[in-house]
Parts: structure tokens; sequence; C-alpha cells
């Protein structure tokens, strides 16, 4: 019997729902990016993406500092890498992945 366990990984930011799409080494993957520079945080990149609109935020946390896009669409694709190369979790929701960097 081979089964597949496929669980969502969500998180609330200020009453809006982000939903974790998967990982990836690919940045091309992001249309439209636009970064900062202020850690692995996901609450600034929330906050930023519903002010602009954009309904994707993608953070490569680091132990000193991290990078954060916002951006509207993704490109349809299999994230390559897997929830475990991702693991770490963001500086503020640690139980959501923020990736590593």
């Amino acid at each position: 019997i081979t089964a597949q366990i496929q669980c969502q990984v969500t998180a609330s930011v200020n009453g809006t729902s982000w939903i974790y799409k998967g990982c990836t080494d690919d940045e091309s993957l992001f249309l439209t990016k636009n970064s900062a520079s202020d850690g692995g945080r996901l609450a600034p990149g929330a906050r930023e993406a519903v002010e602009h609109t954009d309904s994707f935020v993608a953070i490569s946390n680091a132990p000193g500092d991290g990078q954060r896009y916002r951006f509207e669409s993704l490109k349809p694709a299999i994230m390559g890498l897997t929830y475990s190369d991702c693991s770490k979790g963001c500086d503020d929701h640690t139980s959501i992945p923020c990736g590593c960097a």
C-alpha cells in the first residue's frame, strides 16, 4: 500500500491567512518580485504584500540576516526542495518554514 500524505501549513498575520506553497532554490519562479533584506520575519513581508496587493511572500532565512521577496504571481512549477530543506522557522513564526540562505 502506498499513501501520500499532504499537509497544509498556514499562518495568520494581522488577520490575513498565508499558506505554505513549497520550498525552492529558483528565484526565477517569483514573477515581478520586490525584495527587502531585513531578516527572516514573516509579519513585515505579509504586511508589505497586503499593502501592495501582492499574493506571495518568499523568505530565505539565515542566522544573521535573511532576504525576503513579495510578488504577485508564481510560475507554475514543482518546488525543487523538500520541506526539510526549508524547515528553519521564520524569526517571528517559528512553526512556519522560512527556508535557509
